[in-house]
């Protein structure tokens, strides 16, 4: 079976489940309000500044 390559918003959400971290730790460590994390990863919405501070923290 051929694997799709995961786009940001499923690696990001794996990525957490892997680490058992909640979307509010993640927005204090990159020093983003915790609503915003969480539109940028769960509805996907274009925030690019963001979109890079999670990327760097989660090695994505």
């Amino acid at each position: 079976m051929k694997s799709r390559k995961q786009s940001f918003w499923q690696s990001a959400k794996i990525r957490l489940i892997e680490r058992g971290e909640s979307i509010t730790a993640l927005a204090l460590r990159i020093g983003y309000p915790r609503n915003t994390v969480s539109l940028a990863i769960h509805e996907r919405r274009h925030m690019p500044k963001v979109e890079l501070a999670i990327r760097k923290e989660l090695g994505l």
